[in-house]
């Protein structure tokens, strides 16, 4: 992939819907979200950064969870509230697609933060500072989730 299409927020969004849509992905990263507190959009930027050969610091990913932090609680709302509703209704379709308008809002703020970060070239996984950036204590969870998206790789 051309590296050009890196700070390109629709080569992310077409790149995280591919790589969602593979065998495990979803489980894998609904799993981090509920189970581990991860940002699903940060392990797919992740993915995409390591794509790209790149990586960004532990305070690299913490600037970008400060960027998000206002929709992250907005997707968060939306969520409880479509997981509320009957999932052939008309209304739960409606909420999906509110909430999918929001993770590609969010997606966006992380590219746009992302252009401000210093990137170097990546020797790990940038995974691991994201797991820094939240609960080190967790970096035996990042191994794991490594592997499923390195398997799965687009």
């Amino acid at each position: 992939m051309n590296s050009d299409n890196l700070l390109n927020p629709e080569a992310f969004w077409q790149f995280s819907c591919e790589l969602y849509a593979l065998p495990g992905v979803k489980e894998l990263c609904l799993d981090a979200q509920n189970r581990l507190c991860l940002n699903v959009n940060i392990l797919l930027l992740c993915q995409w950064l390591t794509h790209h050969g790149k990586s960004i610091s532990v305070e690299g990913f913490i600037r970008l969870q400060e960027a998000i932090a206002e929709s992250e609680n907005t997707l968060l709302s939306l969520r409880q509230k479509r997981n509320s509703l009957i999932k052939a209704s008309t209304e739960y379709k409606t909420a999906l697609q509110n909430e999918l308008d929001w993770e590609m809002k969010q997606q966006q703020t992380l590219i746009k933060t992302l252009a401000k970060a210093t990137r170097v070239n990546a020797s790990e996984h940038c995974l691991y500072s994201y797991i820094q950036s939240r609960d080190p204590s967790l970096i035996l969870e990042a191994e794991k989730l490594k592997q499923v998206l390195e398997q799965s790789a687009v």
